[in-house]
């Protein structure tokens, strides 16, 4: 295996070992003109150049963006079936400003996904939707399996976010950023 070593100097540009010191003696010779071309140009002819434009940025990023842990409390007893009370924890991400979290496979009984945009000044109303697992723990007691869904009115600062479902039972929702 061969190794190139290269220093440069302002007096005499790049020096290179090796068969690549032809080539890189040539690119700095190109660029040293450049550079020589514009120092003597008139102040009229820098004038009708067009000012440098910076890229675009192909996406953006938001402050809520990164990893997250959503814990979801739903204590016992909060609407008339009785259902009874859990808390879990899963992992969530955020992305441009929309978050998603996941607990168990999708479709599966027991699933949960969380998702929704979370605006600029930390508001967010997220969407939740999943299956039921044991009827004890689900309101109005459905079998193992039903679909179900409800809205979270959620509020989001740098590292935390709280937040309420809004139908049917109560239950909390912590955000923590990891």
């Amino acid at each position: 295996m061969r190794t190139t070593t290269m220093t440069t100097s302002a007096a005499n540009g790049p020096r290179a070992g090796g068969a690549h010191a032809a080539v890189l003696a040539l690119a700095f010779a190109a660029l040293s003109c450049t550079g020589a071309a514009h120092a003597q140009a008139t102040p009229q002819e820098n004038a009708q150049e067009p000012a440098p434009v910076a890229p675009a940025s192909v996406a953006t990023t938001n402050r809520f963006d990164g990893d997250w842990t959503i814990r979801i409390d739903c204590p016992s007893g909060t609407e008339p079936s009785g259902a009874k009370g859990f808390s879990f924890d899963f992992p969530a991400s955020v992305l441009n400003g929309r978050l998603f979290g996941s607990r168990g496979a999708q479709g599966s009984d027991g699933a949960l996904q969380v998702e929704g945009t979370i605006g600029p000044d930390g508001q967010a109303l997220l969407q939740a939707h999943g299956r039921t697992s044991d009827p004890a723990y689900a309101a109005n007691k459905p079998p193992a399996g039903t679909p179900y869904s409800y809205d979270i009115q959620a509020r989001f600062d740098d590292a935390r976010g709280t937040g309420k479902r809004v139908q049917q039972r109560a239950c909390d929702f912590t955000f923590a950023r990891r």
